[in-house]
């Protein structure tokens, strides 16, 4: 039976192509790294890379054998999950990502309510914008993510669940000039410049054709950024106007410190869960899928 150990380090020289940044990636040196591969080619019997171009490429026998190995030690971390499941029960660390606009929005009430009801779970957490969660899920670095749909251009190997979409609104200082008089435009809002996360494309162009008035050249936003906290604090000292949705900002509001402004917006969040396809999950993994669940719902059409 193989050491699954060369077998990694084979594979990851044969995604970076690269001696040295496969060898970091295994967290060994250069020279170890090296005889490594060549162990396994001598238990093998015939070379896995050509060694003498630059970046070094697979050998026919290296491209037969590579999707090969990539499913060994696929289905071998699958294995460890499933010993680990079938003792952890509730307890173990659990890697997930979500959104910036669903971190703010559900995710501080949904880790409590999984910490509440499993103690022994900790959480490392990602608040990436999807692009960024999916490299991740996809290095088997996440568990689970929570991401826009907007933004997966290629669902496949992606097991998809849809939540429910949430609205949102526009959100300003109290004492802000636009609360002095009757519910002010979209135009009349933009002109005091607005803020938010950064949108998919789809969604800023379907607001930014609500906003903007038809021949103006100056941006949408005024200032993106995914630190929704920071966000608020702008908004409540200055004159900036906040465009998130309404859970994100539900404390600011009901402190007084926040206040919307301004008709509803076309447009709403696209949140959806996702894991990779096939891939055994962590036994704390399904509580927090649980929670979400609860917390959000199901898209009426999953």
């Amino acid at each position: 039976m193989f050491n699954l150990k060369p077998l990694h380090h084979f594979v990851l020289l044969a995604e970076t192509r690269n001696f040295s940044v496969a060898a970091a990636r295994a967290n060994l040196s250069q020279p170890a790294l090296s005889n490594s591969i060549k162990t396994l080619e001598a238990q093998l019997g015939f070379k896995l890379f050509q060694r003498d171009e630059r970046p070094v490429k697979l050998t026919a026998e290296g491209r037969e054998l590579y999707p090969r190995a990539k499913n060994i030690l696929f289905e071998a971390g699958n294995l460890d999950r499933q010993i680990l499941a079938l003792k952890a029960g509730d307890t173990g660390h659990v890697r997930i990502g979500l959104v910036p606009t669903f971190a703010a929005s559900l995710g501080g009430r949904i880790l409590a309510a999984c910490h509440r009801q499993a103690p022994g779970l900790s959480f490392d957490v990602e608040i990436l914008q999807t692009s960024g969660l999916l490299r991740l899920l996809e290095a088997e670095e996440l568990e689970l993510m929570v991401c826009d749909l907007r933004e997966i251009a290629d669902p496949s190997g992606l097991q998809i669940t849809p939540l429910m979409r949430h609205g949102g609104a526009c959100y300003c200082r109290p004492g802000h000039p636009l609360l002095s008089g009757p519910t002010p435009s979209l135009h009349a809002i933009f002109d005091y410049g607005l803020g938010s996360i950064h949108m998919p494309k789809l969604l800023l162009q379907e607001l930014a054709k609500q906003f903007v008035p038809a021949g103006d050249k100056r941006p949408f936003l005024q200032l993106a950024c995914d630190n929704v906290m920071l966000l608020c604090d702008l908004a409540q000292q200055s004159d900036l106007v906040l465009i998130t949705t309404h859970s994100s900002v539900e404390p600011a509001v009901r402190r007084g410190l926040l206040q919307r402004v301004g008709p509803d917006l076309e447009g709403s969040t696209d949140w959806a869960i996702a894991t990779l396809m096939g891939r055994a999950p962590h036994p704390g993994a399904p509580r927090v899928i649980e929670e979400i669940l609860a917390s959000t719902g199901a898209a009426p059409d999953a």
